[in-house]
């Protein structure tokens, strides 16, 4: 007879055949299949061995655990001889099941350690000498008008007329330049750079490559300057035009003493015609370079980074390993090393950087080789902006933040010597094509600056620098499989219009996430500005800046700019910044040959399905998939579009909908390190991780992402690991927020339900949300401490949530009305109603009466529709229905005006919005579409119990009119699946329950209430127990196995 269990899908460290792995101590897990019922494992044996052939006879010279008496299949911590580094180790497992009955070994699986120890690294950190500015050779200008100081400052005008001269066609037009007072630059009347004062922009952040070539025309042009009248020492402009032509001439109008300048002006003053003879002239002040100043830069070219080197022998295997503090790409003899893309992942810098390993053993070559890398900014090295001065320091050895990165190739032989090529002094460099790149503001790349080659061996790098020799990285450089950020989908993008003169708009469809390819035949020289939004004005133009919103980016965002080599057809696309966007602009004198829009984030395994007889219902699924998939970029964003900033209330409540749809399981681990490095000495997290910490006031719905996303990890993927090596963290932000309350009572210094119909923050204000999450959190944090076993904790943290509840319900509980309210007079709130229910405060003898009240305002106030932000929404379904109100439940989810996902949907959305109401910021934010959990975890009926599934309960609710439901999640211990569908005499229930878990089942009662499975007596049915019923579900304990229940 054949063995009751088989085993599959063997992962180390959470991924099948990892190369590089970190730990010395690595962790295995397996899962279990069955074509027989009521199977559970009962105990296993793992081998481990360097060798392959002495494995597959039974023999595990680094491991062999014996047989241990376990029905754990998850993270088994290797106990067997020290790893070593940069070695390969096999594996296999065996197991028993509840009749004591061995299964045949595993298949033979491995892993292969990367570098364990710090000393391992035999290499330099290196990088690129970025030390040309375009803004070299340009002058300081100001003016002599005697004016006084004075609140608020005078504005003085600058303006410089400039005629194109006959014959010549502009091709390209870029500024560069800053001033040391509020400015604004204009061509032509039309605004092209704005110091963003609201938002801390200065002097020393000047804007380069700022692409203004479609604001010229023929004849004559004027460039023109608003500055604030300033008596300090950095007051002035400095600025240069520089302008291409079709004969390959370039002309460069720079600010000086040919300016002409005004403290007034007509409302003409910015155009070409505009007379001003009685204006003065400007002065020259100072030379690019000279203090105060000083040689003021903003971002340098991208570097190009290379070594040669020689083989002369067979060659058994060859590993990358490589380090880099911003993005790199990478070649071995011209050929793309990985298809991973804006590596390596985001991480908090100061505290760790990750590691990549890679095969490129088939990419050697007999005699000469090139490795050849080429450096990005990322998030490392953008210098200042918007989100404040970058945490990365100025590195030691160039007194500069740049780009860095850290790599060795180890090259085995076929008669076992070693060879290391290592980042060091001797590598090669020069300033490569792209010549500034911003992950908010886009590429910038001239095709002329090419060099043809430069990724092969034999190259002549004659020309080229030794590369700048960095200071040691004082960070942990660790491993994280998260699956990494590769291109999933190319569409092609269809023409739309030309509105305007060299403008062309493309649609690719939907909004995404990614960037554009572009296929172009123009003279050299030619300028193409790629523009990405979300949203066309009625003049078919982008609304890229969305009317009435402050917007915090220093530059256009959004924009690559690719100037042309003018050979033929050029095909092009970024490499270090990333766009949200369903439409893309192009502004350039030549029309594109295709624009294709290149859709990529991180490349998740899709888990989950569900679906329904409700074809919104459908549709609402499918875009919260898409729209959680947009903002998965290495960490959970709030919108692709503007921030890219990894917000810990938004991450939160979509913690739950993202682990059923996706394995989050390493995506998920590696953010919840991110918000530990963000964690203060005082216990606080920040509000956005990873990143600088420009926000640290307390806010407990967002900083209880600490707690929420690990309990997450545990719940869905049984990941005890993770919950281990943050309990410390978890409990110094507990002890933070116990500290911070006053009589009993918790604060948000920031928040309040975020994104409510019409005034978007929660009218009631914060302390009920907060006081509900401190609450919540001590819940949580006594549970973690149960899986832990530490008894002690989990005691105080149950005796502190129950003072919290007694608290909430004290001061905001209206027992007569049946309704929570907070201190402010905002009248009924749905969100203060929802979370005492929900987070297990309301008193049991209440929830009925709180939940009706809840009905009546949905139903009766606000005629069927929701009036929730982020945090009330995610819950306001579920609590609904499982307290005896899901026909409105169903109601709020179906509706198809506002507020609701169907008004979205109704009016075009691919997506879901960052507000309710369709005039709104970003059109790609997730936070808002957490009624999928309801679809998977009530309709369909799939719920975890503890521990990834180990116990679960399936409990669908028969709503509306529905006829069917299916759901289904690939768990970490296999599949679980639950599909309901009305029949023309009852309702048939499919459920499957993985091998070595246990599930409580209720099936609808319909028809007759005779239950039946496969068509016998669902109490004769093997691996089924009837435990209960009531008037509308039987209630089953349900062993491992796939069932087929009728009630009839």
């Amino acid at each position: 007879m054949a063995a009751k269990l088989t085993i599959y899908e063997m992962k180390t460290e959470n991924a099948v055949n990892p190369l590089g792995v970190g730990s010395i101590l690595p962790l295995f897990g397996w899962k279990l299949a069955s074509d027989r019922r009521a199977q559970r494992q009962t105990g296993f044996r793992i081998l481990v061995d360097r060798d392959e052939d002495r494995l597959s006879r039974d023999a595990g010279e680094c491991w062999d655990s014996g047989k241990v008496a376990s029905d754990e299949t998850l993270q088994i911590r290797y106990a067997g001889k020290p790893l070593a580094s940069c070695c390969r180790y096999y594996w296999k497992v065996m197991v028993w099941d509840g009749d004591d009955e061995a299964s045949e070994w595993s298949a033979t699986t491995w892993f292969e350690t990367g570098l364990l120890q710090p000393e391992d690294w035999q290499a330099e950190w290196i990088g690129g000498h970025t030390g040309r500015s375009p803004l070299t050779g340009a002058s300081w200008a100001w003016h002599s008008l005697d004016l006084p100081a004075e609140t608020p400052a005078r504005t003085v005008h600058f303006r410089k007329a400039f005629r194109v001269p006959a014959g010549k066609t502009i091709r390209q037009a870029f500024f560069h330049g800053t001033g040391g007072s509020p400015f604004t630059v204009f061509v032509n009347g039309s605004t092209i750079a704005k110091l963003n004062t609201r938002w801390k922009q200065d002097w020393t952040s000047p804007f380069v490559f700022i692409d203004f070539t479609a604001k010229l025309s023929e004849g004559d042009n004027c460039f023109s300057w608003i500055v604030d009248h300033a008596a300090s020492s950095e007051a002035g402009i400095i600025g240069k035009f520089e302008i291409g032509y079709d004969d390959g001439s370039m002309e460069t109008i720079s600010t000086d003493d040919s300016w002409r300048v005004s403290d007034s002006a007509e409302p003409s003053w910015m155009l070409a015609g505009h007379d001003d003879t009685a204006w003065t002239f400007a002065q020259t002040i100072a030379s690019y370079g000279d203090a105060p100043w000083g040689p003021v830069s903003r971002r340098g070219a991208a570097p190009l980074i290379r070594k040669e080197f020689a083989i002369t022998k067979a060659v058994k295997s060859a590993r990358l390993h490589i380090a880099c503090l911003g993005y790199f790409e990478a070649h071995l003899n011209g050929k793309r090393i990985g298809d991973g893309l804006l590596q390596p992942d985001y991480t908090q810098f100061p505290k760790r950087t990750y590691g990549i390993a890679f095969d490129n053993t088939q990419l050697l070559e007999q005699g000469l080789n090139c490795v050849a890398i080429e450096l990005g900014r990322g998030h490392y090295a953008y210098g200042k902006d918007w989100i404040g001065d970058n945490f990365s320091l100025p590195d030691p050895a160039t007194g500069t933040i740049e780009p860095k990165v850290l790599a060795q190739l180890r090259i085995e032989y076929e008669d076992g010597a070693i060879e290391t090529v290592a980042t060091d002094g001797s590598w090669r460099t020069t300033e490569g094509p792209t010549v500034d790149d911003n992950i908010w503001y886009g590429d910038k790349y001239d095709a002329r600056l090419q060099r043809p080659g430069w990724r092969l061996a034999g190259y002549a790098d004659d020309d080229w620098k030794a590369v700048s020799r960095m200071a040691a990285y004082e960070g942990n450089i660790e491993t994280a499989f998260v699956p990494p950020i590769r291109v999933v989908e190319t569409i092609p993008c269809a023409y739309l219009a030309n509105p305007a003169p060299n403008v062309y708009v493309y649609d690719a469809g939907l909004v995404t996430t990614g960037w554009a390819r572009l296929a172009v035949s123009a003279p050299r020289g030619t300028s193409i500005k790629l523009i990405y939004g979300e949203m066309l004005r009625e003049n078919g133009r982008l609304d890229i800046w969305k009317d009435g919103y402050d917007h915090q980016f220093w530059e256009n965002a959004q924009e690559d700019v690719y100037i042309a080599e003018g050979k033929g057809v050029e095909t092009w696309e970024p490499k270090f910044s990333y766009k949200g966007f369903r439409y893309i602009q192009i502004e350039s004198a030549v029309k594109p040959i295709s624009i294709e829009a290149r859709v990529f984030h991180n490349d998740l395994q899709t888990i989950g399905s569900f679906e329904s007889s409700n074809g919104l219902f459908n549709r609402i699924h499918w875009t919260m998939k898409n729209t959680m998939l947009n903002n998965f970029h290495s960490i959970p964003t709030d919108t692709p579009f503007h921030e890219k900033r990894g917000w810990t209330g938004d991450g939160q409540v979509i913690a739950e909908c993202a682990s059923m749809n996706f394995d989050m399981s390493a995506f998920f681990a590696k953010w919840t390190q991110d918000i530990a490095d963000s964690q203060q000495p005082t216990g606080e997290v920040a509000h956005t991780c990873p990143g600088p910490f420009l926000y640290l006031t307390a806010t407990p719905a967002w900083m209880s992402a600490y707690l929420i996303v690990p309990w997450t990890l545990y719940e869905y993927y049984g990941d005890k690991e993770t919950l281990r090596k943050h309990y410390d963290g978890m409990k110094r932000y507990m002890q933070y927020e116990l500290n911070r309350l006053k009589d009993g009572v918790s604060s948000d210094d920031s928040y309040a339900d975020w994104a409510v119909p019409g005034p978007f923050i929660g009218p009631e204000g914060g302390t009920l949300l907060a006081t509900a999450y401190v609450c919540y959190s001590c819940s949580l944090m006594s549970q973690i401490a149960g899986v832990l076993e530490k008894a002690e904790d989990r005691a105080y943290y149950a005796d502190a949530e129950s003072r919290l509840a007694k608290v909430i319900n004290e001061k905001f509980y209206d027992r007569d009305s049946a309704e929570y309210h907070t201190e402010i007079d905002a009248g009924y709130r749905q969100t203060s109603n929802v979370l005492p229910v929900a987070l297990g405060i309301t008193p049991e003898a209440e929830i009925g009466r709180v939940v009706d009240r809840l009905a009546r305002d949905i139903m009766e106030s606000k005629d069927g529709h929701l009036d929730t932000g982020c945090f009330g929404t995610k819950y306001l379904a579920p609590v609904l229905t499982e307290y005896g109100k899901g026909d409105v439940a169903f109601t709020v989810a179906a509706q198809e005006t506002f507020p609701g996902w169907g008004y979205c949907l109704a009016t075009g959305g691919t997506t879901f919005w960052e507000s309710w109401e369709a005039k709104t910021r970003s059109v790609d934010h997730y936070f808002l579409g957490t009624i999928d959990d309801w679809f998977f975890k009530h309709l369909a009926g799939i719920k975890t119990l503890s521990d990834g599934y180990k116990t679960s309960v399936i409990k669908p609710y028969v709503l509306g009119d529905m006829t069917f439901a299916s759901g289904h999640i690939e768990s970490v211990r296999g599949r679980i699946g639950s599909s309901w569908k009305m029949t023309a005499d009852g309702l048939v229930h499919e459920v499957t329950v993985p091998v070595n878990t246990t599930s409580i089942v209720y099936v609808p009662k319909a028809g007759t209430g005779i239950l039946t499975e496969s068509g016998i007596a669902a109490e004769a049915a093997e691996g089924v127990e009837i435990v209960g019923e009531d008037l509308g579900y039987w209630t089953l304990r349900v062993d491992s196995g796939h069932y087929r229940f009728a009630c009839r």
